[in-house]
Parts: structure tokens; sequence; C-alpha cells
């Protein structure tokens, strides 16, 4: 029988499974073939993996963008980052210009921020990171090695498709300052959000916490995530 897992092993659970729960919240996700034993869940409340936060002022100094390397190619398979994302958030077949190189000519795509479908070439759309590279470094990636902010830079489970204005609009701005033009978007970027800095153990700021509190408790109240549940 399914049970929930304990104080402890929900930490590491959190940590290591988010990537499930981050891809849909950022725009849909399909269990691959094979994926039965994902079929039960343990339903987890954001307003928990809220509290689970730590509160702290923000490092605002010393930020390069260059410090956190990105769009390589972390599994080895010819496919950069950058690649990885439009193959795996692709809503049609793709066509490739060269696909040993894991050149893409031409899909459609979804921006959720926006909610703006995109069909042609992918040279038109950014993968933006959904906790920015900068709010990162200001909540706890300064105190990182350079091995550990690439593979921030690069996990898959933390990027997003979004059109080139809605990517620019958004900077490198937290939820009290930015939120999705498409408001169906809102509870589920704030959910992403959170899980974002629970998986990487980032802090937020007073501002940020009072903020994504607020939220919680007013539009998105009950909002869960869903964590595959442990069997004994």
């Amino acid at each position: 029988m399914p049970v929930a897992p304990t104080p402890g092993r929900l930490v590491d659970l959190i940590r290591s499974l988010l990537f499930l729960v981050l891809i849909s919240a950022c725009g849909g996700f399909t269990p691959p073939k094979g994926a039965d034993h994902l079929s039960v869940y343990y339903e987890l409340s954001v307003a928990r993996l809220l509290d689970g936060l730590e509160i702290a002022p923000e490092h605002r100094s010393g930020y390069q963008r260059d410090l956190f390397p990105h769009w390589s190619d972390e599994d080895g398979d010819g496919c950069d980052t950058r690649r990885e994302v439009l193959i795996r958030d692709a809503r049609s077949d793709l066509l490739f210009s060269d696909f040993d190189n894991c050149r893409i000519r031409s899909g459609v795509w979804y921006s959720p921020y926006d909610d703006v479908w995109w069909e042609g070439s992918p040279a038109g759309l950014h993968i933006d990171h959904l906790v920015p590279l900068q709010e990162a470094w200001d909540s706890g990636a300064h105190a990182w090695d350079a091995s550990r902010r690439q593979t921030y830079a690069n996990d898959l489970s933390g990027l997003v498709i979004a059109t080139v204005a809605a990517n620019k609009e958004k900077g490198g701005d937290d939820p009290h300052r930015w939120m999705p033009a498409n408001p169906n978007h809102h509870c589920p970027y704030l959910a992403g959000w959170i899980a974002v800095k629970a998986r990487w153990t980032l802090s937020i700021d007073p501002q940020e916490a009072q903020f994504l509190r607020h939220q919680l408790e007013t539009r998105c109240q009950g909002l869960t995530i869903r964590l595959p549940a442990l069997t004994p």
C-alpha cells in the first residue's frame, strides 16, 4: 500500500523527484512508456514546500552570466541543453535540418507565459530559466562552485520555452516583481518557482516570501504538486 514519506525522506524526495513536478508546472508532462510505477502519487501542498524555504536577504553583488556556463551537452548525446528542451516540449513532430547534429529546422511549441503558440523555426524562441540565473545567484548560488552552477544552468527541470518578448519582459525578476501575462499560468508558475527553489536549496527574500504566501492563500489556495508515492 502506498504511503506518504516521513519528513526526513520528504526532503530527499523533493530534491530528487521535482523534475516531474517542474515539467508539469511549466507546460505539460506525458509519462514515458514503461512508467507505470509512477501512476500512484503523493499530493504535497505547495504551501508546505514554501514553509521549508529559508527566508534571507539577497546577495546582490558579483553576478556575471558567464559564471553559469549553459547550453552544454550534459548527457553527451550530441544535443545541447537548449535543443533538449525544444525536443522535450515540442507539440508536433520536428523537422531536422541535420538529425545527427541535433539541428532543428521547424516545429510547434507553446509559450505558457503569454499563451502563444509558435510554429516554424525555433530561432525565434528563448529557453527561460524559471528561476533566473541572477536570482539564483542572489539566493545562494554565489556560494556554489563552478560545477554546481553549470549543472543548475543546464537543469532541464528548471527550463521553460518562452517567446522572446515574454522572456525579455521577465528579465531577472522574481514573482513579486513579474508574473506571466497569461493568468491561467499564474499558479503553475508559482508552483514551479517554489519547486526550483526547494530542489536547489535556494532562499527567498522577505518580499518574495510575503508575495508567494499571499498568492497561495488567495488565488492559488490548495495548490499541490505530485510526487510518486513510496511503497514499503
